[in-house]
């Protein structure tokens, strides 16, 4: 659905697409400071809302209706706090969020929090934040100066994709030199030209990483077909999240035991659908198998990817792991 970044228009056009054109279900909605709203909207409206890649724990918390396809940040806050302990042998890290957004600040939290129960209260040495809406985005001196000049072994910048060049490259200039990790956000950017130096060797967790797919995967085979139907064009995470809701419809109901009938209404068809998606076992997604869904409608125990950013500057698929392989 259409939300030109705003609140206001993701409300407005839900509204429209359940009250007037009588859609069976929503799908889509990037960012969680949006799905959270339209979510609510859905719910009470008894419409099945599936999002793609807002992964704040509110987008489905109490809402039957909302299911989420993309990991959940209390799995990826812990996940990232695990790489970054594992591969580097750090005990000490700085976090640098945005205040302002759902998104960043709940994923800073949840690294946060299983850091330091990992390694103890205070082992998080910096931890600081912008607001977008009253900073310019350029401007991260303060913040960069910190984390430079702390004792952390590694930083953890979970932005969205538009901030993630200006506030790394600040870092870099600051006298940052050792590692940086990102969440999700970083695999919507496509490019980090931008960043250049800055970013490159990052390592960040993601949904879907269309370049370095494994070969003869399910992935690999979307990204050839993608780009071979739109001219070259790569797809990012948001496409293949997409894909994957739209087939994990019809997966549900090529599933279910009810057989729809002609005396059938909009609200019965809605309530048949969410049955059938809350029921369903070892969906084959081309962003990752979903087993079934948890009491949130979240995805269970769904394996995470870990991209690199390599010297051409492009998000590139490192390897996946799984909960309990870290």
């Amino acid at each position: 659905m259409n939300s030109e970044d705003k609140v206001t228009v993701a409300v407005d056009n839900a509204h429209k697409m359940i009250d007037e054109m009588g859609v069976l279900a929503i799908v889509g909605l990037e960012y969680s400071t949006l799905a959270i709203p339209v979510g609510e909207v859905a719910n009470q409206a008894g419409t099945p809302m599936i999002a793609t890649t807002a992964s704040a724990v509110n987008v489905t918390r109490d809402r039957p209706f909302v299911f989420r396809i993309s990991f959940v940040d209390t799995e990826q806050g812990p996940a990232l706090a695990k790489l970054g302990a594992s591969e580097f042998n750090a005990t000490t890290a700085a976090i640098i969020y945005q205040e302002d957004s759902q998104y960043s600040s709940g994923l800073a939290k949840n690294i946060k929090d299983y850091w330091e129960y990992m390694n103890g209260v205070g082992s998080v040495v910096s931890y600081v934040s912008f607001n977008q809406t009253n900073v310019d985005s350029s401007d991260y001196s303060t913040q960069a100066a910190e984390i430079a000049n702390s004792t952390a072994d590694v930083l953890f910048v979970p932005v969205n994709d538009l901030a993630v060049s200006d506030v790394v490259t600040a870092i870099y200039n600051a006298g940052w030199r050792k590692q940086v990790l990102g969440g999700d956000g970083w695999s919507n950017a496509g490019s980090l030209e931008n960043c250049s130096q800055a970013c490159v060797g990052a390592l960040f967790t993601a949904n879907f990483i269309a370049e370095g797919s494994p070969p003869k995967s399910l992935a690999k085979d979307f990204v050839d077909k993608f780009t071979k139907k739109y001219n070259g064009l790569i797809p990012q995470p948001q496409a293949a999240l997409a894909y994957d809701a739209m087939n994990l419809i019809q997966f549900s109901l090529s599933s279910s035991s009810h057989q729809w009938t002609c005396e059938d209404t909009l609200e019965m068809r809605r309530q048949t659908l969410r049955d059938a998606m809350d029921s369903i076992k070892n969906f084959p997604g081309v962003a990752g198998e979903i087993m079934t869904f948890d009491e949130n409608q979240d995805p269970f125990a769904k394996c995470i990817a870990v991209g690199q950013v390599t010297s051409t500057y492009v998000p590139t698929f490192y390897y996946n792991f799984c909960p309990g392989s870290l």
